[in-house]
Formats: structure tokens, sequence, C-alpha cells
């Protein structure tokens, strides 16, 4: 299950509490649903992105099943859906526009659709893109994690070192205090991680909140007593090599 050049990521994307693994190549998606290592006709295809977009996983609607994103360029229409947007049905989100679980109308969406199959022969699907988030920049990872133990993804960047993470799912990056902000890592090479590593105690048992993390060489630094800080107390997993893409 490989494409040359292609990104590889998983994810719940069935709902039966397993994820699955995907490969992302200039905008087109690969999913292998069956979990069998392969892709054939039982798979997933979408497109949604494009050359140079990155690809995003997450619950989003908190409907146990993740769903895919991309961050890039802005496309045509952004400006409209950025009006009109909502935010994700997080229950810290308090955004009163309009209701926050419903698809949006044409006139609220960009001008591209997603493209689905639900299998590789199967015809394809035309859906409006439900959401549209503007902040961070080109030089930025795209990240999502459900931060708060609600069952709802959120979305956040990461850029040397400083993590931004919009934790009420409302679009914006504010400083109110609803959005987390942690400096963790930002040494050359670090690269950003997102994952239900531990409990609140920093034990190796998931508690439904994500953790932030770094790959720095061959060893994965979870911050896990959750103070925004690499030290001494932080989980350390120790990879055999620093060859291919860690996922989560």
């Amino acid at each position: 299950f490989d494409i040359e050049g292609a990104q590889p990521l998983a994810g719940d994307f069935n709902g039966d509490g397993f994820d699955e693994l995907a490969l992302f190549l200039e905008g087109e998606w690969f999913i292998d649903v069956n979990v069998n290592g392969r892709w054939d006709d039982a798979d997933i295809w979408l497109r949604l992105g494009e050359e140079g977009d990155q690809p995003v996983v997450g619950d989003w609607d908190g409907d146990g099943k993740d769903d895919v994103g991309v961050y890039g360029r802005k496309w045509m229409g952004d400006d409209r859906a950025i009006a009109n947007e909502t935010g994700i049905p997080d229950a810290e989100n308090f955004q009163r526009k309009q209701a926050k679980n419903l698809p949006p109308r044409a006139d609220q969406a960009p001008d591209d659709p997603r493209m689905l199959k639900k299998s590789r022969n199967g015809q394809p699907r035309a859906d409006l893109i439900d959401h549209v988030f503007r902040f961070g920049n080109g030089k930025d990872i795209a990240l999502s994690g459900d931060f708060n133990g609600d069952g709802h993804a959120t979305v956040g960047v990461y850029r040397n070192g400083r993590w931004s993470l919009d934790a009420n799912g409302d679009g914006r990056l504010t400083s109110d205090g609803q959005d987390l902000y942690f400096d963790f890592g930002g040494a050359e090479g670090d690269i950003p991680l997102v994952g239900d590593f531990c409990n609140q105690s920093g034990d190796p048992v998931g508690d439904g909140v994500d953790e932030i993390a770094i790959v720095r060489g061959n060893q994965v630094i979870v911050d896990s007593n959750r103070n925004g800080k690499v030290d001494a107390t932080d989980q350390v997993f120790q990879l055999d090599s620093t060859d291919g893409t860690v996922i989560v």
C-alpha cells in the first residue's frame, strides 16, 4: 500500500474504533477502509486539495468517524465561506450565527467540491466543502486533535516550536483564553505530532484528550504533563531509526 511521493496518514474513517491507513498525493486520497493492506475495489477514493496542500484528519463533527481536510492556498469562494463560517459543533464554540452542524448552501461554500468514490471503480459523488478557516501562513504545519476531550477534533498550526490551537473550534485564533498556545520543541528538524498518548497523570492510558508531541531525531517526545514545555518528566519513545514518516 504505497504510492511514490504520497504522505501516509491514519484515521478511523468507518467509525469502528480502529484506525485505517490512508495516502495523500496532490489532492487525491486513497483510504484502505477494508484494512487488508492494499488498494482494491472495496476502498475509498477522495479528491480534496491539490499539489502543495497539507492533508489533515480529525473527527470534527463528533460522529465517531474521522473526516478529511486540507491546509493550503486560498480557493475561489473561500471569502464567502469564511464570512458564513460558524465553526464546528464543539460545546465550547459559542458562535450564534446559525446551526453549526448543517451542510452549507452553495452560496456559502467554496466553488470546488469534494469528490468521493466508495470503491475504486464506483461512481464519484460531489459534496460541498463544510468548513473553511483562515489562520497561519504557508510556513506553518497544520494539526488536528481533540484538546478538550469532548469528542470533537479542532485544528491548529505549528511553526518553529510555536503551537496555536483553535481549542474551541470557532475557526478563529484569539487571545481571550479560549484557544491554546504552547512553545514546545522548536529545535531544527522537530516535527509536530498529536495523539492521545496518556492520561492527565501522565500514565500511558488514553483519556480522550490529545497531547502534543514532537519527533526529534529518533525520539518521540510527548508533553505528558501538559505544561507546554519539553522537560525531564515528559514521556519519550525511542524509535529504531530516523527513516520514514511517524504516524499516530
